[in-house]
């Protein structure tokens, strides 16, 4: 998925390679939320209105893959 965003973008993530009994997680729920998470896939809606920044996660096992997400002003 993308690592630049807008507010109010809806996006979705996915992970190749991993088993897709993963936990996905947003390191500042107040910039994004889940809308869906199922198969390894992920899809977040960003809720904040600022610019900033936010990291996306998936832990499998013992393996975690973080993603840093810059939301940009429109």
């Amino acid at each position: 998925g993308e690592d630049v965003v807008y507010p109010y973008d809806v996006k979705s993530y996915s992970i190749v390679g991993l088993p897709p009994e993963g936990e996905w997680t947003i390191s500042d729920n107040k910039k994004a939320k889940f809308l869906e998470c199922k198969d390894g896939r992920v899809t977040i809606e960003i809720t904040t209105t600022r610019s900033g920044n936010f990291n996306l996660s998936y832990i499998v096992e013992d393996t975690l893959v973080e993603l840093s997400i810059k939301v940009d002003s429109l």
